[in-house]
């Protein structure tokens, strides 16, 4: 009578079999991961897009509290924004050329910070200044924001005495 042993482990095939079955698992979870990924990403482009007016004209609103633009123009790839007390530029608002597109960046100092991200031909900023005995009045734009070309106005008015 022949002997039986314990036999422990897979044999070959069974580890191939193994194999196969977690190839298929991963390549799956691998395409639903691709998927998800292409969604988010114009998930993503949908919010920066709608928030590009509400970002800069909050920024923009807050520093021409203080600050009033150092001279008119009539629309470039800048805008300087010069302090009312002292008469210095403060704070700049960059149109940068970027891979897929424009960006809108508020620089202070070193400090840069990303305000928008358009498509398209790049946006313009301009501003015009009046003077109402004593106080700088205008009103600052941003043209060629978000996928209509929309124009963003803030009016502004200096503090009194203001350069």
């Amino acid at each position: 009578m022949p002997v039986m042993r314990d036999q422990s482990g897979e044999t070959l095939v069974e580890l191939l079999v193994a194999l196969v079955v977690m190839g298929m698992v991963l390549g799956a979870l691998a395409g639903i991961t691709y998927a998800v990924g292409d969604r988010f990403l114009a998930w993503d482009a949908r919010v920066a897009s709608a928030s590009t007016d509400s970002s800069l004209a909050t920024a923009l609103e807050a520093d021409l509290t203080h600050l009033v633009p150092c001279q008119a123009d009539d629309g470039n790839d800048q805008l300087v924004l010069c302090s009312t007390l002292t008469c210095r530029p403060e704070v700049t608002y960059v149109v940068v050329a970027s891979g897929q597109g424009w960006l809108v960046e508020r620089r202070q100092s070193a400090r840069s910070t990303l305000l928008a991200r358009v498509s398209g031909s790049p946006p313009r900023l301009s501003a015009d200044r009046g003077d109402a005995g004593g106080t700088v009045v205008g009103t600052v734009r941003a043209t060629g924001l978000g996928a209509g070309g929309s124009l963003l106005q803030i009016p502004y008015r200096s503090p009194e005495g203001a350069c």
